[in-house]
């Protein structure tokens, strides 16, 4: 996709499988796998972190960017 001039994104939670794939722009959360975007039930979470994903689209300062969004997980 990146080639045909689609830029791409990554939502993840474990660093090393993004580091090694060498995705064009990542962004990384510190969550628990199942729970990339946030916890159930918090909209508002989750709706901030794909913004924020999203936004790496236009905002990511060099190829290969993985930006660590301000996450935590209180568990639910």
């Amino acid at each position: 996709m990146e080639a045909a001039g689609i830029p791409t994104v990554a939502l993840a939670n474990l660093r090393t499988p993004v580091l090694r794939m060498k995705y064009p722009r990542a962004a990384l959360v510190r969550h628990p796998r199942g729970g990339t975007v946030g916890e159930p039930g918090d909209a508002e979470s989750q709706l901030r972190f794909l913004r924020q994903t999203l936004a790496l689209l236009k905002d990511a300062p060099d190829p290969a960017h993985v930006e660590i969004l301000n996450s935590e997980w209180k568990g639910t």
